[in-house]
């Protein structure tokens, strides 16, 4: 970010604390009528792919206004996502081991939030565009492999 735009951690905070407004806007009013209206497979697809071309989008924003759309739908997706991704697993986990279920699914997120941003860091080294050139991709796959739950009848 610094850059690109020259923002310090004060303005990075500010990108943040949007990116957590558009969540919250998302989980508090759209996704229970989404969930209803499309179901979670497909909005846990659809949410990924719109992970992956916002993630392809930040690296070539030239301004704010183009940074905010791109954060915008990248806060949309995941905040989309993470619903009906716990709705899928609560729904295929049989009721005795739902708690485990969820622990685990935790823990996996936990993982993932520790190695991402090793891993992110380690790629940035390589080359500045690597790490996120490689998140839509990544996001990509993630919907595919979404598409194989099978779903309760």
């Amino acid at each position: 970010m610094d850059k690109n735009f020259h923002y310090d951690e004060k303005h990075i905070g500010y990108l943040f604390a949007y990116c957590g407004v558009m969540a919250a806007f998302i989980q508090g009013g759209a996704i229970g009528r989404l969930v209803k209206k499309v179901g979670e497979e497909r909005l846990i697809f659809s949410s990924l792919l719109v992970v992956a071309v916002s993630l392809a989008m930040i690296p070539y924003t030239g301004g704010l206004a183009a940074l905010l759309v791109a954060l915008a739908l990248f806060s949309a997706g995941s905040g989309i996502n993470r619903a009906p991704t716990m709705g899928l697993i609560s729904l295929n986990s049989p009721p005795e081991e739902q708690g485990a279920t969820f622990g685990v699914a935790q823990s996996a997120g936990t993982l993932a939030r520790c190695i991402g941003p090793v891993l992110a860091t380690f790629l940035y080294s390589i080359r500045t565009h690597c790490r996120i050139l490689c998140q839509p991709e990544l996001a990509i796959v993630a919907s595919v492999l979404c598409l194989g739950v099978p779903l309760p009848r």
